[in-house]
């Protein structure tokens, strides 16, 4: 469970995106475009993130085999670079918010007098933030490459602002440099200065900054430095880890389901890439509580019900909602294991979207920021600061245009529920309803200003094997600043092409009876008779 928010990602030299490409999120992103544009791109630079922080070998600053798997580093460095030295690597540059406790802060780092803290380190708005908690927006950009086959994490920086624009110099309160020297060590620059007393150490991609206090008294800048690393990054950095090690992600593939499970022999939550372990967690937390917005399906403007239930119970319900109405259940198999069973016929006997759809509403579930606790209706996930990151490929895969259409009501409802949602998706019916769900809601209204704001739909396109990206939002008439090229427009044109068709077919056939008598050739009167 973490308190933050990822804001956006910027990333350049790997695989297809070449240039630097910002990337903002929404609490619902959607990425849209062509096969092989390079929509899994994005999701592929934060499993990178994600599998390097999950690997024990805290000293590895890029794993680079797991969710993405690859040989070396070059193999995902745009253009695929020779060389027998060094080659710059790809960057990787992350944004979120976070919820910082001040005085927690200030406590590890021995509870240091606040005006020398404020002047020296150069954040005088500490001085009225005591008490209680701050949101503070911070970036790290991150800057690999390749030094003969061993991969260099040559730099990192840190950003740290009261307001979401880091790029802008006046309002940060501080930006650290760390670079990587010819000996291996890290020079650290705070605000441009260098602070050589400066301890560096990493856990992976992410560093920690202290100092010997023995040997540098109270008033010394660089120990001011070193109190405000304790303020302004080590909490939004270890949010930043808990965000992206709880990032659960769902591809389109699916096994075949067998006859029966056995029981999970190991713990963890981690449905699996393809959704295989599902049936062994579903098995194993059936009973256990996940709360979730359950919407109205047919109408926007109805109220989403909170929802306090076990995961079997919750998960029949959201399929009923999409429009499954044959219930789940388990059926134990003594000394053997379970089955999981759609009214009176296994799993492996139903249609492939039902397998298809199981692990996507489940993971929804399971993303819960409060999974398998009892809150009250006033602690529930939409008005908590948690946030759990999850993203679904391509989830209308075998699926009804109907369901498709529904599943943009599930997702907007988790993304009102303490998840936030990325979709990489081909279907117009998803995208469709989300523009119906805008343009339907109650002018003005709290649901109309969510869905406005919260959702950001990215277009990816690719030419001559660059990848570019934009961002659009929906408009309340439900409208789009940018129109993604040959996604909604096939089902228009469809449209016109059968329309105006039908329309020459039926002008030839009035032609062909008008009341005249038409001859062939061969049939032709003879002038003479």
């Amino acid at each position: 469970m973490t308190s933050s928010r990822l804001l956006a990602i910027t990333i350049s030299r790997f695989k297809s995106i070449y240039e630097a490409t910002r990337v903002e999120f929404g609490l619902m992103t959607v990425f849209l475009g062509k096969n092989n544009s390079g929509k899994s791109t994005i999701t592929q630079a934060l499993l990178l993130l994600k599998q390097t922080l999950e690997l024990s070998r805290v000293e590895t600053t890029l794993h680079l085999d797991g969710y993405v798997s690859t040989n070396s580093l070059r193999e995902i460095i745009s253009g695929w670079p020779d060389g027998d030295e060094r080659i710059e690597g790809p960057t990787f540059s992350l944004e979120w918010s976070s919820w910082v406790d001040v005085n927690s802060a200030l406590e590890i780092s021995g509870s240091p007098d606040i005006s020398t803290l404020a002047d020296r380190a150069e954040i005088p708005w500490i001085t009225s933030a005591l008490s209680g908690r701050v949101q503070i927006f911070t970036r790290i950009d991150l800057g690999y490459s390749d030094i003969r086959g061993k991969v260099s994490l040559d730099y990192v920086e840190l950003r740290s602002s009261l307001t979401n624009d880091l790029s802008n110099q006046a309002t940060l309160s501080a930006a650290v440099k760390l670079t990587k020297g010819e000996d291996g060590k890290y020079e650290c620059r705070w605000n441009g200065q260098v602070a050589k007393k400066m301890e560096v150490s990493f856990h992976h991609f992410i560093p920690s900054l202290s100092i010997d206090r023995r040997n540098v008294g109270p008033r010394d800048r660089q120990r001011s430095f070193a109190n405000a690393f304790n303020i302004l990054f080590a909490q939004p950095l270890d949010s930043l880890e808990g965000l992206l090690k709880g990032f659960s992600y769902l591809s389109s593939t699916r096994g075949l389901p067998p006859p029966f499970y056995p029981p999970a022999l190991s713990g963890g939550d981690d449905l699996g890439m393809s959704g295989e372990f599902a049936p062994q967690l579903l098995y194993a937390h059936q009973a256990d509580l996940v709360h979730y917005l359950l919407p109205n399906f047919e109408d926007i403007n109805a109220p989403s019900q909170f929802r306090e239930k076990p995961l079997a119970e919750a998960i029949n319900e959201v399929l009923g909602g999409l429009g499954i109405d044959t219930p789940l259940s388990i059926h134990e198999i003594e000394k053997v294991g379970f089955r999981l069973m759609f009214g009176r016929a296994t799993l492996s006997h139903v249609g492939r979207g039902l397998t298809y759809l199981l692990p996507i509403v489940q993971l929804g579930l399971f993303s819960d920021p409060l999974r398998f606790k009892k809150v009250t209706e006033e602690a529930m996930p939409s008005r908590a600061t948690e946030n759990r990151l999850c993203a679904f490929e391509e989830p209308e895969s075998h699926l009804h245009p109907k369901v498709q259409s529904r599943l943009a009501s599930w997702f907007v409802a988790l993304s009102r529920a303490g998840r936030q949602v990325i979709v990489e998706t081909h279907s117009d019916h998803l995208v469709r309803r989300l523009r119906v769900l805008i343009a339907q809601a109650s002018p003005n209204s709290e649901i109309e200003t969510w869905l406005s704001e919260n959702i950001r739909i990215v277009s990816v396109n690719q030419i001559d094997g660059k990848t570019s990206i934009e961002t659009t939002r929906i408009h309340r008439d439900g409208g789009l600043e940018i129109w993604p090229a040959d996604f909604m427009d096939a089902a228009v044109k469809g449209e016109q092409e059968i329309y105006y068709a039908a329309m020459d077919k039926e002008e030839e056939s009035t032609n062909h009876s008008d009341g005249a008598i038409v001859h062939e050739d061969e049939d032709e009167p003879d002038a003479n008779h």
